[in-house]
């Protein structure tokens, strides 16, 4: 019992503002353009549980958090912050930064060529950094598949500095 107050000290969720809360899931579904039942179904809520949880009467669960950035296609770093849940400004261990010249950098390394790069990076534009490494990844995948089942005398040159 000792050891679970003093873990209960330790892991101190803030103060639940349903006002907060409320204001965030709101505007997370609006940007994602679903509506409250498209919403439930994704979450695995009924309707009425779902609207309990947007309208701010109950307080999401930390469990919860992935599972609604999910259906609202945002990271669960930016609806945590948004729920007040982590800092404003990220840290160090936050969500890595990965910058579209990162990803540019990524699939030249790999040997795509410039035209596959310029959609590839088209495709990561507005998205947070772990979708751009996510498809940066899949782009180099896909990548190494149609290389290898090209004939020597079809495959690219590796670029030259």
């Amino acid at each position: 019992m000792a050891v679970l107050a003093q873990y209960a000290m330790v892991v101190r969720r803030p103060v639940f503002d349903g006002q907060k809360q409320r204001t965030a899931l709101e505007t997370f579904q609006k940007d994602a353009g679903i509506d409250a039942t498209t919403a439930a179904k994704s979450v695995g809520l009924s309707y009425p549980q779902y609207n309990r949880y947007l309208w701010g009467r109950v307080p999401l669960r930390t469990d919860q958090i992935a599972t609604f950035a999910a259906a609202y296609r945002v990271s669960s770093a930016d609806l945590s912050r948004a729920l007040g849940l982590m800092d404003e400004t990220p840290s160090a261990t936050s969500e890595p930064v990965y910058t579209l010249d990162d990803m540019r950098a990524e699939l030249l390394a790999a040997g795509l060529p410039d035209d596959m790069i310029a959609e590839a990076l088209d495709a990561g534009r507005d998205q947070p950094a772990l979708s751009r490494k996510g498809i940066a990844l899949a782009w180099r995948h896909q990548w190494a598949k149609d290389v290898a089942k090209l004939t020597a005398a079809e495959k690219p040159r590796r670029r030259t500095g």
